[in-house]
């Protein structure tokens, strides 16, 4: 039956079963390689693009975050100079200069100014032009606008006209909420823009009665600047709405204000000209219908027509007041570019690869075929009776060449295989001894970042990253945070009389001892600064600080170090500031640190070398 078969089946050509079975291999393969890997390369694209997305929307974020504290710092430290009487807002002539030399030390903080309970006013701008406005008793009911020199003084009188700083929404806005605030956005007075003023309401520290408020200006144009100057991607948008979907800032050159016949209307995003932040837009209002439905950072993938856009919404209300959406929009195309590059390069290094694999199998079979066809050719003449070519000697030589030639090249692969197993082992081993350094040198590296040089205990840096983490998570799961500051008492007399090597090694021994007061391994000892300590107790209740405290200043007395310039004690002492609070979306770490500060300070007051300890709320 197979013989049948056999003789059913046409003769083929020795050329024809050499080549076409290895080209259709050669084929099938480079086919297959190229489809697996456009595949892996699509689900790979995605899980990096959106990965990519997350990172720069972040660090936007983080950008975003910082622009906006910064004027609400240089608020609350103008509050505390106040508090501590560096600050008078008695004397106009005062607060003028402190603006001036304020509005100096950051080029995003241009306008600052403060409206009395009486109706008094003091504002220095350094936008655009330099300019001085007052409101006393002396020019009541009007302001008076004054062009400032380079020294900061006042030289011509720009304008006069009527201004009542308690009419505004910046100061009724601080008033109603009694702390820092965040204004509406309206019109500012000079010059007639549309911004947002952050403002924070002065009292009296021992009556609590109203001095007045303190803000600073900030414009609409001035934030879609600061957006401008972020690096996003070449088609990326970043833009900030209201909850109302009205634009506050774009990072394009599209004005948030529309002006007809002299009425200003503010922009709608779904109404932008720009199609990434109009697509945006809209599609945030389908996912939510209400914006105001946004409580976290979500993350979302838009479909434009053949092209996607990956969408990031945050919400912005770090402050009172201050509820906005952060929007960033970046098409897929700006992750793709390279990928699609690659991507092209791939398939034309494959079609090479195919057709030189093609061209040199062809060649090779062709080569291969000549040579058994001459064989071939000879044992038909060795059949035919041609003796004189002596095919049965050339036939054995040859076969026994072939042999010797296959044996010994087998043996050369296998001492080949040998060496590259053995040089395998040897890279293996060397890799294995690179990798080992390397995680000494990261561990080396680790240490260095977060370990104080002197004592050898975490770091400022350290302290910060772990208090802002542990904060976090004290925030998601609602327990108890609490921070202890200490402070060796009268540490600058001990360096003057022992000279600074003695002091170095008294604060190593004063980090020692406090470090053993720890034992949960969450718990942290860092080195705050100077002659400060600083330690952080996650899921610890005021009571549970108040008893480490003091254990801490067990220890600190127990080394019996001689201090003879202390006022207070024979030997070193240190003061204590503990407290503790479970923390809220509405705080922020900055306010245990702020609490904790002012118990030390309140433990210094009192006679040093004691606790004072302060409950959030």
């Amino acid at each position: 039956m197979m013989e049948q078969m056999d003789s059913n089946f046409p003769k083929l050509p020795l050329r024809f079963v050499l080549i076409v079975p290895f080209i259709i291999q050669v084929t099938i393969t480079v086919a297959l390689t190229g489809y697996f890997s456009w595949r892996n390369g699509q689900k790979t694209v995605q899980s990096l693009a959106m990965q990519l997305s997350r990172e720069v929307t972040s660090h936007i974020e983080e950008h975003v975050y910082q622009y906006t504290h910064i004027h609400s710092l240089f608020l609350k430290i103008n509050q505390a100079n106040v508090k501590a009487g560096n600050l008078n807002l008695e004397s106009l002539v005062n607060l003028e200069r402190n603006f001036w030399l304020q509005t100096q030390l950051n080029e995003r903080v241009t306008t600052l100014y403060f409206g009395s309970e009486e109706g008094e006013f003091v504002q220095v701008n350094m936008k655009e032009e330099p300019k001085l406005a007052i409101r006393s008793d002396f020019t009541a009911p009007l302001w008076k606008i004054y062009q400032l020199n380079e020294q900061g003084n006042k030289t011509n009188l720009i304008k006069a006209e009527k201004y009542d700083p308690r009419l505004r929404p910046w100061y009724q806005a601080a008033v109603e909420e009694g702390g820092l605030v965040w204004s509406p956005i309206y019109l500012f007075a000079d010059p007639p823009v549309l911004g947002i003023t952050p403002a924070i309401p002065i009292y009296e520290q021992q009556t609590r009665k109203l001095k007045g408020v303190m803000a600073i200006n900030l414009t609409l144009v001035q934030i879609s600047n600061f957006l401008r100057s972020l690096n996003i991607s070449p088609s990326g948008r970043a833009f900030i709405i209201e909850r109302s979907g009205k634009i506050v800032a774009t990072s394009t050159e599209e004005p948030p204000v529309i002006l007809t016949n002299t009425v200003s209307t503010r922009l709608h995003a779904k109404n932008s000209q720009d199609i990434f932040v109009r697509s945006a837009a809209h599609y945030l209002e389908e996912q939510f219908q209400d914006l105001s439905q946004v409580k976290d950072t979500q993350q979302f993938i838009n479909q434009l027509s053949d092209r996607r856009q990956f969408i990031q919404v945050t919400p912005l209300n770090h402050y009172p007041g201050l509820d906005w959406l952060m929007v960033v929009a970046i098409p897929e195309a700006d992750f793709m570019e390279h990928i699609h590059a690659n991507t092209r390069t791939t398939i034309i290094v494959c079609l090479t690869s195919l057709i030189l694999a093609i061209t040199l199998g062809i060649f090779i079979n062709q080569w291969i075929s000549l040579s058994i066809f001459r064989l071939s050719d000879a044992a038909s003449a060795l059949a035919s009776g041609e003796l004189d070519r002596k095919v049965e000697t050339q036939r054995i030589q040859e076969l026994e060449i072939l042999a010797q030639s296959f044996n010994s090249m087998t043996q050369r692969i296998q001492a080949l295989f040998h060496n590259l197993e053995k040089a395998n082992i040897d890279l293996e081993k060397r890799v294995e001894q690179r990798t080992r350094q390397l995680q000494q040198a990261n561990e080396q590296l680790q240490r260095l970042v977060n370990i104080d040089s002197l004592t050898q205990i975490f770091n400022r840096h350290c302290f910060d990253v772990s208090l802002d983490q542990q904060w976090r998570i004290c925030l998601r799961e609602q327990k108890p945070i609490a921070l202890i500051l200490c402070d060796v008492d009268y540490f600058k007399a001990y360096n003057d009389f022992y000279g600074h090597p003695t002091g170095d090694r008294c604060l190593q021994q004063i980090a020692q001892a406090i470090s053993k007061t720890i034992q949960r391994p969450n718990d942290l000892v860092a080195r705050y600064g100077g002659e400060e300590f600083a330690v952080i107790l996650p899921n610890t209740d005021l009571d549970g600080a108040i008893y480490v405290a003091e254990k801490i200043k067990s220890q600190v007395k127990e080394l019996k170090i001689r201090h003879i310039g202390s006022q207070i004690n024979q030997y070193v002492t240190i003061s204590c500031g503990a407290t503790s609070q479970i923390p809220s979306p509405t705080l922020s770490s900055e306010w245990l640190i702020a609490l904790a500060d002012r118990a030390l300070y309140e433990a210094k007051e009192q006679g040093r070398d004691r606790l004072v300890a302060k409950a959030g709320f």
